[in-house]
């Protein structure tokens, strides 16, 4: 998907006759899934014999499946800030120091705006939060004996490399931490193995 989500749903100041127009907090311009399912030809593994019938029981009916998703960032959500005007050079992976450049606000206590009329956009489609880049998979095993009993064993795997998904950067200006990320968003690696049987 490409796409574009815009709203007006909120007034920017108390005294406005019109509802701000900015880009969604839910805007996420790329939006690409890709799913593939392969199912290994039960039929054809195995042969005569004892070996023939052990490769049948190992690698018989087994299908692997993944799901990958590759999405934007959702757009900066900004405060009521004195913005300076110049270039934030925005590294949404950068954890070691500030994510953007911090001197193009003021950060001085004293000149935070207040009771004023502001024409800075809540948020701005330049700058967004962390992309999204996962895969999950699965590799599962169907099996059957006469007919009448059949189960299952699976294992799966979310967010199979492990991929961060790092919060957004903190946006206050008179706060020590800003402009710093110090969490994630997404989930680390998780697996897990199941099974059941039905009769």
């Amino acid at each position: 998907t490409w796409s574009k989500s815009i709203e007006q749903t909120s007034l920017l100041n108390p005294s406005d006759t019109s509802y701000e127009k900015h880009v969604s907090t839910e805007d996420y311009p790329h939006h690409l899934v890709i799913s593939s399912t392969y199912k290994l030809p039960y039929a054809s593994i195995g042969g005569s014999g004892f070996v023939g019938h052990l490769k049948h029981a190992l690698l018989g009916g087994w299908a692997a499946s993944g799901t990958y998703l590759l999405q934007s960032g959702p757009p900066l959500s900004w405060g009521n800030v004195v913005y300076l005007g110049g270039p934030l050079h925005l590294n949404t992976r950068e954890t070691n120091k500030p994510a953007f450049d911090i001197t193009q606000f003021d950060r001085n206590s004293a000149d935070q705006p207040s009771d004023n009329i502001r024409t800075f956009h809540s948020t701005d489609g330049r700058w967004r939060g962390d992309k999204t880049n996962n895969l999950d998979a699965s590799l599962a095993r169907q099996i059957s004996y006469h007919d009448r009993i059949t189960g299952e064993l699976r294992i799966e795997a979310f967010n199979l490399f492990n991929h961060p998904v790092f919060s957004n950067p903190n946006l206050t200006p008179t706060s020590s931490s800003f402009g710093l990320i110090t969490g994630q968003a997404g989930e680390s690696r998780t697996m897990q193995v199941s099974a059941h049987i039905r009769f």
